[in-house]
This record gives structure tokens, C-alpha cells and sequence, in this order.
């Protein structure tokens, strides 16, 4: 337990400065030593979902790069914030075709341009022609989550990074160092809570500690308060009794599981259909059957549907499963 509020954020506080501090993507940092190495760093895209280290990665590779001067030589951008034309260019033009400062053996630049696929269509083609025209000045690693969203033009131009999700190891070790450095009591079984939660995003394990550590003696409770991460063992016991057809105390597992826990529909089905996955004896009829189900209810969800009253035509279509027979064959109760 801290004694006094920490002013900075654990995410920067534990950002790693180097290549050799970053938990995982192995591969991907050993082609970017490279780089360094040969003194060359090629245009990148790196692509991939949220809090897995697109960000850390770059600044790291820029502090190892310029040392000192990597606050000058190095500009982050989020491309989300200004979509259009106009902030290429100008912003992004003005920085590419200035020259380094006291850069070493690196005669360029570098801009990280995050959530690049959200630049429009018109600013991707104003952004590659300035990644052509000012090359030699600086060089360009587009951060984006959907790299189909990049137009072909610039991704020919780019040595692509496609990032995963960290593994339940990587985050593990993600949090033993935020634990060790602030001497928090932290129990193995809140670690594999939060290992669970953030689900590869180290982020949302990071923030989680942080407000741990306010907190005298914090319990499984505390977490499941602050990362909403769905009751696994409820949603067991849900799919167990609507397999079993027994409706109703599966309908009353799914109100608990809305109105006593506070889970969205998505969440809800988002974690049995994994749970499903492995589930010992199931039909592979049945499986599919049910996963098809879980997709059309998860899309009328996000129509504005009434969470409710899908998750219970949901329950009721698992139930039903249970019953069938040649007089009510199971294609029947898919109409």
C-alpha cells in the first residue's frame, strides 16, 4: 500500500525505455535492433489492438536511436484527432522536411502517426507523397488497429509490424513489475483476475494496479469493482443450466448477472461463447447451433435491442436444445 498518492501514472512510469525492457513481441524487437544496428530505419506500419505496445515500442526505438536528443527528433501524433488533409499538410509536412537535430549516425526523423487509419483517403494520398518526398529526412511508423484501413500506396512503402495481444505470461510479468516497484501486496489470485480482465491490454492491467494501490488490503471484490471483467463462474453456471433446460434458473442467472453485476449483453455472450469453445461433450451441431445464435442476439444488441429480453430468447433457444427429438427435429427451432 502506498502511503501517499503517486502524481505519476504508473503507465509512464513503467513505460519501458529500450527494446530490451519491453515484455514480449520478441520477434518484432529483434527486426527493430536490426534497425538500429544497420543505422536504418525503414517506413513501418505497426498494426494491431489497443494496449499492446505499438506506442511503447516506438518511443522506446526512439530513445535508443537519438539517446538525448529524442525529444526533438521524435514526434507522436494521433491521427484520430485530425483526420483531414490539412494536418498533413502543414503539421506533418513542417516536421518531415526539417533536418534533424545533433542526431548521431541518423540523418532522420522519426513520426509516429497512431490510429493512422483513421485518416481520410484524401490525407493518406497527401501523406504518401510527403513519406516520398521527404524520406531522406524523416521517416514515418504508422500505428493503426485495422491495417486494411491503410491504402495500398503507403502500405508498399512500409515494413508491417502485426502486433498480438500479450500473452497471459507477458502480462504477468507486466504486473510483477509494477508490484515489485511499488511494494504493493498484491494476491496471485487479484494478479490472475487482472491477467483475465485485460485480456492481452496491458494498459487496462496497469490503470487496474494503480487504483489497487489506494486501497488497504484489496480483494477480488475491489478488482471485479474496477476492471468489469464478466463472473466466469457465473456465466458457467449459466450456460450449465440452459444446457441442462433448465429455463428459468438460467434466466435468473442472467439477471443476476445484469442488474446485480452490471455486465453488458456483449460481455456476457462474448465470454460463454469462449467458454464454449472447450466445453466437454457438447454436440458439434449443437456448438454451432448455439455460437450462430450467440451472433444474431450480440448484432440485435447493438441495433438498440432490449438486452434482456435477447439474452432470455437466448436462454430459452439453449434450453430448447435439450428437448428435441424426431417429432421436433432442431432444425425446427431455428425458424
Amino acid at each position: 500500500m502506498v502511503e501517499m498518492l503517486d502524481q505519476v501514472l504508473f503507465l509512464e512510469k513503467y513505460r519501458p525505455n529500450t527494446l530490451e525492457e519491453v515484455r514480449g513481441h520478441g520477434h518484432h524487437v529483434r527486426r527493430l535492433k536490426n534497425f538500429i544496428k544497420h543505422a536504418n530505419v525503414q517506413h513501418c506500419i505497426f498494426a494491431g489492438p489497443q494496449g499492446v505496445g505499438k506506442t511503447t515500442i516506438a518511443l522506446a526505438l526512439a530513445r535508443q536511436l537519438y539517446e538525448d536528443t529524442w525529444r526533438v527528433n521524435f514526434k507522436e501524433m494521433n491521427a484520430s484527432d485530425s483526420r483531414g488533409i490539412d494536418v498533413v499538410r502543414n503539421v506533418i509536412k513542417n516536421f518531415a522536411e526539417a533536418m534533424p537535430v545533433d542526431s548521431g549516425r541518423f540523418r532522420f526523423k522519426i513520426m509516429f502517426l497512431d490510429e493512422s487509419d483513421e485518416l481520410t483517403k484524401d490525407a493518406q494520398a497527401a501523406l504518401r507523397r510527403t513519406m516520398e518526398k521527404y524520406s531522406n529526412t524523416c521517416r514515418f511508423i504508422l500505428g493503426c488497429n485495422w491495417p486494411n484501413k491503410i491504402i495500398d500506396p503507403i502500405k508498399s512503402r512500409c515494413a508491417v509490424f502485426r502486433f498480438t495481444k500479450l500473452t497471459d505470461d507477458d502480462l504477468r510479468l507486466i504486473i510483477n513489475d509494477v508490484i515489485t516497484g511499488e511494494e504493493l501486496k498484491i494476491s496471485k489470485s487479484i494478479i490472475e483476475h487482472l491477467v483475465q480482465a485485460a485480456d492481452g491490454d496491458a494498459r487496462i492491467a496497469v490503470n487496474a494496479l494503480q487504483e489497487l494501490s489506494y486501497i488497504d488490503s484489496p480483494t477480488i471484490e475491489d478488482t471485479r469493482k474496477i476492471v468489469t471483467s464478466v463472473d466466469r463462474a457465473l456465466v458457467k453456471k449459466f450456460l450449465e443450466t440452459a444446457l441442462e433446460g433448465s429455463h428459468k434458473a438460467a434466466v435468473k442467472i442472467i439477471d443476476e448477472l445484469i442488474y446485480n453485476y452490471g455486465y453488458s449483453g456483449t460481455e456476457i455472450i462474448e465470454e460463454a461463447a469462449l467458454m464454449l469453445e472447450d466445453w466437454p461433450d457438447l454436440d458439434k451441431q449443437d456448438f454451432g447451433r448455439i455460437l450462430y445464435k450467440m451472433g444474431q442476439v450480440d448484432h440485435r444488441i447493438h441495433e438498440g435491442r432490449s438486452e434482456r429480453v435477447q439474452l432470455r430468447g437466448l436462454v430459452g433457444f439453449i434450453s430448447l436444445l435439450k428437448y428435441t427429438s424426431s417429432v421436433c427435429p432442431k432444425m425446427d427451432i431455428e425458424e
